[in-house]
């Protein structure tokens, strides 16, 4: 069976049943050289531009046929974002063929998004005369002067780890009210914040995932094992703890005693006297790990009882055998070493 149409059109426009997988843009390259030179021509006769950078993969040379279009202007002294941004979006519906825009502020500049109905996206911000500077290394002056650069507002380490914690609050608090839809959606929050903290610990773009795939082998393993698989509350158990753990294998990295805060505001999870028999094969892990996770796993995040049974548990999974004796009703899944919560 064909993958499914996008308003019943193929990315070529066809309307045969059977569209072809979305493996290429329905944009030439050329036709995006045309549009990106078109508009900077406009803006070279526009007085109330003063200079015109391009930015994002084409402004550091990355550029693919996936690319979009991104445009920086600098406004004429006393100009409103606004109001210039405005009168280019007319521009835009009335010739080439804008179908919707988004707005986005960052202080004072206007970042407006739009999509053309070719699926094209092009990126125009308006910058104040007084702000209008590089601010990374994808800037590439076309014409005019632009102010000394300035660094980066990316978000710090620290915001990035409480607003994992956060969602990992909401992610636990979904889980036990079995709303899972909700759940999964508060479990990717966490992953997120992880995959910034490894790309900004790394050197790479944090900003929506950018650099997530030159990250490391075993810090993109790390990640794939958050990614939940189904909405049943094993599933999602399974991804809040390995993205619990992965957080806070990343607070370690920046500061080890918020980390050490965030793994010990109560006894372990593992402190009820686990022992274990294992035969391990087809590559599962050995269940040693299970020790490392439940260090890591805090008791804030949910994943220990207040009044745990005494009871054994045993667990099949990946042609493994674990024993649990005398443990809470949590049990350790063997195959990624995660923690899933049993019903009682």
């Amino acid at each position: 069976m064909g993958s499914p149409c996008l308003g019943g059109r193929n990315l070529a426009g066809s309307t045969a049943g059977t569209c072809r997988q979305y493996d290429r843009p329905a944009f030439s390259q050329g036709e995006r050289r045309d549009l990106r030179e078109c508009l900077v021509a406009a803006a070279r006769v526009d007085e109330r531009i003063g200079a015109a950078a391009v930015v994002g993969s084409a402004g550091a040379d990355r550029e693919d046929e996936w690319s979009d279009i991104d445009l920086a202007f600098r406004l004429a002294a006393g100009l409103e974002p606004a109001d210039v941004g405005d009168a280019w979006t007319e521009r835009m519906y009335e010739d080439h063929g804008a179908v919707d825009h988004l707005d986005v502020w960052s202080e004072s500049t206007l970042f407006r998004v739009f999509l053309l109905s070719s699926s094209m996206r092009v990126d125009l911000s308006f910058w104040p005369w007084e702000t209008f500077a590089a601010s990374g290394t994808s800037f590439r002056l076309l014409f005019g002067e632009a102010n000394k650069p300035r660094p980066s507002s990316s978000p710090t380490p620290e915001t990035l780890i409480g607003m994992g914690w956060l969602y990992a609050l909401h992610a636990r608090a979904s889980i036990a009210r079995d709303r899972n839809l909700q759940a999964l959606y508060m479990v990717n929050g966490v992953r997120d914040h992880v995959v910034s903290l490894a790309c900004l610990r790394h050197g790479l773009p944090a900003h929506q995932g950018r650099g997530v795939d030159d990250l490391p082998p075993d810090v993109m393993q790390t990640i794939a094992e958050t990614l939940v698989r189904g909405l049943r509350r094993s599933d999602l158990s399974t991804a809040f703890a390995n993205a619990i753990t992965a957080l806070i294998d990343e607070a370690e990295q920046i500061d080890s005693g918020l980390a050490s805060r965030l793994r010990e505001p109560a006894p372990r999870a593992r402190a009820h006297g686990v022992g274990a028999t294992r035969r391990t094969d087809r590559g599962c892990r050995s269940v040693d790990n299970v020790d490392r996770y439940a260090r890591a796993v805090p008791y804030v995040m949910g994943l220990r009882d207040t009044a745990p049974s005494r009871r054994s548990v045993v667990t099949r999974d990946c042609h493994s055998t674990v024993v649990l004796h005398s443990c809470s009703p949590l049990s350790f899944d063997r195959r990624s070493t995660r923690v899933c919560r049993m019903s009682r």
